[in-house]
């Protein structure tokens, strides 16, 4: 995941779904970090086969400004990342 090393330490997992995928079984993790530099939240968004080798389809993260989160932000932030491909 794109997630610099200042704040990697303090990242959890918040969400974690196994699902069928063409016959293969596909992983979906989502994390939060906080970056406490730029005082932004941050979302990851892991998914991959897990039965293949170096399975993963999709690596991305998004932020949003702790001064400008609220309920309608975070929620359109984790639509964002759901719905990577």
């Amino acid at each position: 995941m794109c997630i610099h090393g200042d704040y990697a330490r303090n990242l959890q997992l918040v969400f974690s779904n196994r699902s069928q995928v063409n016959d293969l079984e596909m992983l979906s993790r989502l994390y939060v970090a906080v970056n406490l530099y730029r005082e932004t939240l941050v979302l990851g968004l892991i998914r991959e086969f897990t039965s293949v080798a170096n399975g993963v389809v999709v690596n991305t993260s998004r932020s949003i400004g702790l001064s400008d989160m609220n309920e309608d932000s975070l929620d359109k932030l984790v639509k964002k990342l759901l719905s990577a491909n």
